[in-house]
This record gives C-alpha cells, sequence and structure tokens, in this order.
C-alpha cells in the first residue's frame, strides 16, 4: 500500500501539476511521498472469514438502473471503446430493443454513468458536511470519499478519469466543472488546516489522493485487502498534510 502510494504521486505529476511551477511541483511530490513513507498503518486485523466473502452485488429492480449498473461494471473493467452495446444488453438482461428504449445509445450511457459519479459523490459530501457538527471538514471528507471509492460506485472514478473523451467537448466542460466544485471543498478543507499552502498546493494534494485511490480501485490485490479502509484513510491523512509543508510558506 504504502509503496504503491508512493508511487502513484509521480505517476500522476499531470494531475497535480496544474499552476505549481516545477520547482513547487518537485517540492510538493517530494513532501507528499516522504509523508507516505513515514506514516503507520493501523495493524492488519484478524481473518474474519465472514469478511472475506465479498456481499453479492444487489440488483437492481428497474431495467434503467440495471442497464446503468451493466455500463458502468463493463466500462471500468474493459474501458469505453472495447464494450460493445449488445454486450452492455446481455449483462443486464434485457433484449437490445429494449436498451434503446432508455437510452440513445453507449454514449448516452456514458454520459449517464458519468454524471451519476459527479453528482453522487457530490450530494454524499454536502450532506455530511452540514451534519459534521464540530467534526473537523477534511477528516469528514475523508471518511465520505474513502468509503464511496472502495463501494460499489467508485468504479466510475477510474471510467471518469479514461473515457470523459469520448464525450463531446461541451459535455467534457460541464462534468470537469461539476468535478471542479467537489474538488473546491477539498482546497477550502486542506487550507484550513494548514493555512501557509497556496491553493494551487492543496489542489495538487487532493489530486494526488484522487490518483492514488484510482489505482486502489483497479487494482484487485490492493482493493481486497483486510483492512484497506483503514489503510486508506491512513494513506489519505499523510498525503493531504505533509510535514514538510507545515513550515514557511512557499516562495512566491
Amino acid at each position: 500500500m504504502l509503496g504503491a502510494a508512493a508511487l502513484s504521486v509521480y505517476s500522476n505529476t499531470s494531475g497535480m501539476r496544474g499552476s505549481l511551477s516545477p520547482a513547487r511541483l518537485m517540492e510538493v511530490q517530494r513532501a507528499v511521498a516522504d509523508s507516505i513513507l513515514a506514516c503507520r498503518l493501523p495493524g492488519s486485523p484478524e481473518p474474519d472469514p465472514d469478511a472475506e466473502r465479498a456481499p453479492a452485488h444487489r440488483r437492481p429492480a428497474s431495467r434503467r438502473e440495471r442497464i446503468l449498473d451493466a455500463a458502468t461494471q463493463l466500462f471500468s473493467e474493459r474501458g469505453f471503446t472495447d464494450v460493445r452495446i449488445d454486450e452492455i444488453a446481455r449483462t443486464a438482461d434485457v433484449s437490445i430493443a429494449t436498451l434503446y428504449q432508455e437510452v440513445s445509445g453507449k454514449s448516452d450511457l456514458l454520459r449517464a454513468v458519468l454524471w451519476r459519479g459527479v453528482q453522487g459523490i457530490l450530494y454524499v459530501t454536502a450532506h455530511a458536511l452540514s451534519r459534521a457538527g464540530s467534526d473537523d471538514p477534511l477528516d469528514v471528507l475523508i471518511r465520505v470519499f474513502v468509503e464511496y471509492a472502495l463501494d460499489v460506485h467508485g468504479r466510475i472514478m477510474p471510467v471518469f478519469t479514461s473515457d470523459l473523451m469520448y464525450l463531446p467537448d461541451t459535455e467534457q466542460t460541464q462534468l470537469r466543472n461539476a468535478q471542479m466544485d467537489y474538488r473546491a471543498e477539498w482546497i477550502d478543507a486542506i487550507r484550513s488546516r494548514n493555512p501557509l499552502l497556496t491553493a494551487a498546493d492543496a489542489n495538487a494534494l487532493a489530486q494526488a489522493l484522487f490518483g492514488y485511490t484510482c489505482e486502489i480501485i483497479e487494482s484487485p490485490q490492493l482493493r481486497s485487502r483486510p483492512g484497506v479502509t483503514a489503510e486508506l484513510e491512513t494513506i489519505a491523512r499523510a498525503i493531504l498534510n505533509p510535514a514538510a509543508l507545515r513550515g514557511a510558506p512557499p516562495e512566491s
């Protein structure tokens, strides 16, 4: 977990860069990598035979929901371009004619899946923050995000990263703007914890967490680890509040 997290800091360089200068980007990446490698993960829980049996995925009752669920599963496993419409229909247990009564085609399904992912995380986050009381907003964001990412809807995150390009430019822009609304909550919470950070610094830290989490979602070995939820929460805190960035503010 720690090795994969440290490596992901550099494999996600393009996502972290934003408006940071090359020198500041290197400084932030080094601080995050050092913080990851220095953090202590929770002790491995005792094996639980019941926990090792993954709960059966609930089959949606309505046919439209079954179609969206099937599309999400197949897009996340193989990517948008490699999935055929008849495979989605078969996985959803509907005919192709029935599928076309609900959606106009594969692009329509991709659009619906991505909007569901963005709007879903925005809603559950806003709900959790509104009920947070005295809890630190960053802790709330981490808890909600990790639960969402490791649950069934987390499958949408890698689809967003890999397949957004297959939608028209205007729709890509709308989805990215909605994603920026979500990221703004992270930037604000990170800077509340550490006021010395700029918005660009905080954006880079949030992007580092998002990139690593996508790698966990796509790795059956990491995702199935006992105690992965507690481990990811611990690593998230290390990524978002590295000790080396708590000192003097960066030079302008």
